[in-house]
């Protein structure tokens, strides 16, 4: 979600930056402004050496503030980047906020006796200033905090439904390629002229094959917006799209389900099998492979939900490849980034023993 980049801060975070300097300028100014008043008219110090030398220290002041909300913002960065918990970044922010505000002090005192040339006669008064300072300087540097940590929950929030809309995209764009590939005139044309050729043979078996038919698309488009559904679902519309496909291929086509019972409530990406069945019985028919079989398991353990959709067709000549063939293996692995935020497992291989092409997940665990 946060990208590393090479800029020092990015667009948006220089106009945090302005914002914070703008803020806290506001701030300065008037109370410097009421400083000199005292000064001035009040008489409390002695105004034509204490003011000259003091804007020598309250520069120091002013600068080694904004150095420090820049410093701020560069670790919530880092920390927003590592993917660290709220409360983590919140604790860690507050800790460095402390390390922040000695900072500024010990600066701004320094700053007092360079410039003033003070003089306490015990040593201890210069500890004792500091500790007098800190909390106002520390609730400074906390409004700081309270501004940048509001921002990167905005942007947070932000990159999210980016991120939320690039899936639900890349979704409907799964759908409609499923639908349109096929809704093509030569699968409708093989789908239906197999129902007539049956409604002679086995009438029953022409009636099953409309229904499944049917079935399919309705499913499919009641998915909706959905980016999970339960794997029970999910194998229901994978074998309504089987039992099509065996209209057309007949026993050439061999479909096995070996799903746990206890898996069935599990949840996954929708629409996340049939393009892998769809890719199998496009590439895995050849000479040497007149008859694919293509097997269907899934196990759970505490936390994860295992995949494996295997077929003894013909082998995989590029892994990597299998990716540019269309756009449904390429959009199937982008909504699986999106969703799990690249946490999953997906490994494509070829066995010779037995000789088969597996398709191998492992998806953090989603029950019902």
């Amino acid at each position: 979600m946060w990208k590393r980049t090479n800029k020092v801060l990015s667009t948006s975070e220089g106009r945090l930056f302005i914002f914070l300097s703008i803020f806290y300028s506001i701030y300065f100014f008037i109370r410097i402004g009421i400083n000199i008043y005292a000064r001035l008219f009040i008489n409390y110090f002695n105004a034509p050496i204490a003011i000259t030398d003091s804007l020598k220290v309250w520069a120091i002041e002013y600068f080694t503030t904004l150095m420090v909300a820049g410093s701020l913002i560069l670790f919530t960065r880092k920390q927003f980047q590592r993917k660290y918990s709220w409360i983590r970044i919140i604790v860690f922010n507050f800790f460095y906020s402390v390390v922040l505000t000695f900072f500024i002090i010990i600066l701004y005192n320094l700053g007092g006796y360079w410039f003033i040339e003070r003089s306490f006669e015990n040593p201890l008064d210069y500890f004792q200033n500091i500790l007098i300072n800190f909390p106002f300087y520390f609730l400074l540097v906390l409004c700081f905090n309270f501004i940048i940590l509001a921002y990167y929950y905005l942007e947070e929030s932000k990159s999210t439904q980016i991120a939320k809309n690039a899936l639900e995209n890349e979704l409907n764009i799964s759908k409609f390629k499923i639908l349109s590939s096929q809704v093509q005139p030569h699968f409708l044309f093989n789908s239906i002229n197999s129902v007539i050729n049956l409604i002679d043979e086995d009438k029953r078996k022409a009636q099953d094959s409309l229904v499944d038919l049917c079935d399919f698309f309705r499913n499919v488009l009641e998915v909706g917006d959905d980016q999970t559904i339960l794997l029970e679902r999910e194998v229901f519309i994978l074998e309504k799209y089987v039992a099509m496909m065996k209209t057309r291929f007949d026993d050439k086509l061999i479909y096995i389900n070996n799903i746990e019972p206890d898996c069935l409530n599990c949840k996954l990406p929708s629409l996340l099998l049939q393009p892998i069945v769809e890719n199998a019985l496009k590439y895995g028919y050849s000479r040497e492979h007149k008859v694919l079989k293509i097997e269907v398991a899934a196990t759970k353990t505490d936390d994860s939900l295992e995949l494996k959709i295997m077929n003894n067709g013909r082998h995989i000549d590029d892994i990597e490849e299998i990716y540019s063939r269309g756009t449904g293996m390429s959009n199937l692995k982008k909504r699986l980034d999106h969703l799990y935020d690249y946490n999953y497992t997906l490994e494509i291989k070829n066995n010779l023993s037995p000789n088969q092409v597996v398709f191998h997940f492992i998806l953090p665990l989603n029950e019902r």
